[in-house]
Formats: C-alpha cells, sequence, structure tokens
C-alpha cells in the first residue's frame, strides 16, 4: 500500500523531520515571508521518496479561520525534485494578524488521501522592536513541540532584563527536562513545545526565583509568559582577597538535596602564592536543606601557575554526582555552573 509519511518539526530545532517551517518566526508586513518545505513517501515496499498524485495545503490564522488554500497546480508551491516541496506565503494573512499560524499538508498517492502533516509559525508584529535583529544570534531554541514559546526572565525589583539567566523547563510530573536554555541580552527565550503545562527553574548569579518552580503553560494559540526573579546577595568571604564561589544541587523537580558533600582541591605542586607555598589540602562544604553551598578560595589568577584550576566535587552517600575542573575569577562573589 502506499502511503504518506510526513514528520512535523518548527525551524532551528534539533529534531529530524520531513516537514518545516522557516523562519519559525517572523513579521507581520507586506514582505515578511515563510516557506513550507516537506517531502512525500512511497511505502509500498519500503520508504522512498516519491512524488504526490495530488497535495494540498490548508493554512489557517490566529483565529482559527482559514487564510488560504493551495493545490499541487498553484505556483505557490515548488518542485525542487522528486517527492520534495515548498509553498511560499507571504507570512502573515490579509489583515496582518499576529499569533500562531499553522498549515495542513495533505497528499493523494496511490488513489487515496494520505494523513496530514502539521507545522507552525508566529507573527509577531513592529511592537516588539528590535525583537527580529538579534534572534538569530542570540536567542537559544530548544524543544522539539509544534507551538511557539516566548519567555522573559525580569528583576522583580527594578523590572529589567536578566541577561544569561539559565531555564530548564520540565514536564508537569517534573520527570523530565522538555527544553532548556539561556536568556539573550533582553531577557529572552524560545522554546518549541507542546500543548502542556509546565514547570520553570530559573538560575543566575546573584538572582533567586520568586516563585519555584515557575508555572508554564503552552497552549495551540502560542505563549508568552514572563518569570520574575529576586536579587540574592551570597556574601563576601572574610578576606578581601578571596572570591566565595558558590552554587546549588538540586534533584529533577528542582528541590534542593542537603546534604550534598562540596570538596575543592588542587593538585598542583608546589603551589604558591606571592612566593610563599600553599597547602594542597582541601577545603569542603555541605549543602543545606536548599541545596545551597558554598567556599572561599584563592582566585585562580593569584596563584602561581596563574592558570591553576580548583578540581570541584560533588559526592552524596549514594556516590559522586559530579566532577569538574573550574577556574576561580578574581571577584567577589562566583556562581558555579555545572
Amino acid at each position: 500500500m502506499k502511503s504518506l509519511l510526513l514528520f512535523i518539526a518548527i525551524s532551528f530545532c534539533s529534531a529530524q523531520a520531513q516537514l518545516s517551517i522557516s523562519p519559525a518566526i517572523a513579521g507581520n508586513g507586506t514582505t515578511d515571508s515563510v516557506i513550507v518545505s516537506f517531502c512525500t513517501f512511497d511505502t509500498t515496499l519500503y520508504p522512498t521518496i516519491a512524488a504526490a498524485d495530488s497535495i494540498i495545503a490548508l493554512r489557517f490564522g490566529p483565529n482559527g479561520a482559514l487564510v488560504d488554500s493551495v493545490t499541487q497546480s498553484s505556483p505557490a508551491i515548488g518542485h525542487p525534485r522528486s517527492g520534495w516541496y515548498e509553498i511560499h506565503y507571504r507570512a502573515a494573512n490579509s489583515e496582518s494578524q499576529l499569533g500562531l499560524y499553522r498549515v495542513f499538508v495533505r497528499a493523494k498517492i496511490g488513489g487515496a488521501w494520505r494523513g496530514a502533516a502539521t507545522g507552525s509559525y508566529q507573527i509577531i508584529g513592529d511592537d516588539v522592536g528590535d525583537y527580529f535583529a538579534d534572534i538569530a544570534s542570540a536567542v537559544s531554541l530548544s524543544g522539539s513541540g509544534a507551538f511557539a514559546c516566548t519567555l522573559f526572565v525580569f528583576d522583580v525589583g527594578s523590572t529589567s532584563a536578566i541577561s544569561g539567566a539559565f531555564v530548564r523547563l520540565l514536564n508537569s510530573d517534573q520527570t523530565t527536562v522538555a527544553a532548556m536554555g539561556s536568556c539573550d541580552p533582553n531577557g529572552r527565550l524560545l522554546f518549541a513545545l507542546d500543548d502542556h503545562q509546565y514547570h520553570a527553574f530559573v538560575h543566575q548569579n546573584g538572582y533567586g526565583q520568586t516563585d519555584i518552580p515557575a508555572p508554564v503553560a503552552v497552549s495551540p494559540e502560542g505563549t508568552n509568559d514572563t518569570i520574575w526573579m529576586m536579587r540574592f546577595d551570597p556574601g563576601s568571604a572574610p578576606q578581601a582577597n578571596l572570591c566565595r564561589v558558590y552554587g546549588y544541587v538540586e534533584s529533577l523537580d528542582g528541590r534542593g538535596i542537603e546534604g550534598v558533600n562540596v570538596t575543592a582541591r588542587i593538585a598542583k605542586s608546589p603551589l604558591l602564592l606571592d612566593g610563599v607555598i600553599i597547602s594542597p589540602f582541601a577545603l569542603a562544604s555541605t549543602t543545606d536543606s536548599s541545596g545551597y553551598w558554598y567556599l572561599d578560595l584563592i582566585p585562580s589568577s593569584e596563584l602561581d601557575p596563574d592558570d591553576t584550576k580548583y578540581d570541584v566535587t560533588l559526592h552524596y552517600p549514594s556516590g559522586t554526582i559530579l566532577r569538574k575542573q573550574v577556574s576561580v575569577p578574581a571577584e567577589v562573589s562566583f556562581w558555579m555552573r555545572w
């Protein structure tokens, strides 16, 4: 039997797919456009890429209304090679509506209409300002779902964007990481996710979440949400020439793990500070009930040799969790990310 196999992907996602929409986010001007790319398969004996007898593509706007319907005879559908097709659209509808657009593609192979592949993209207008100027280079996109999700991370005190915050999104059971990424200079991230309720855990040097975890609900209409952070001061070391290195150890559901032993040592010998030999003995700390720990260490640049790295180990009664070598900066405090 011949059939159509189409798989869905959003542009820039890591998942392998035979249907993609590029770009995943576009403007609503008359010259803004998107390209829908897909291929069709003949599975009579085994899957091979083959041209379809007929193709129809339906596009729906943010209000659910049909924007247009194109068939294989339409000049909007390109046919670069056998079994491969491209549809060139003006990104927005005639009303230049903002929001999520969806495309449904069906193909007739062997005298019957086979399946339907879907994809979506988001239209954001000029009121977002420089949204598109830096999106390709500055915004990390993660996830393999069908719907666009834009998250912003802001300081609750100053209402300013927090650049470089690291965000993890877990499923509703908090058993699986659905997506993760770091904010751009505008405090923004993009995710491709399914229609689901997620839990967000955010980390950034000098900040803590106001809500742990922060709920993020993704729907077929797309999602724009803000996660608020508050300032956190880890304090300073008792000596001015030391750096307070701190961090957190958490379970998959975001809860802090108490009782993890954190050890920092240097294996190099001899090791000098201002011409004085430094003992190689280790410094140790233990996480509290929130999973927080800190160690006051000599900055690597102050040591001789100045490329010295600390060997930091996390150990729990069940075994060693992690081991990493890290350079300690000449700063008052340093959040150690794994």
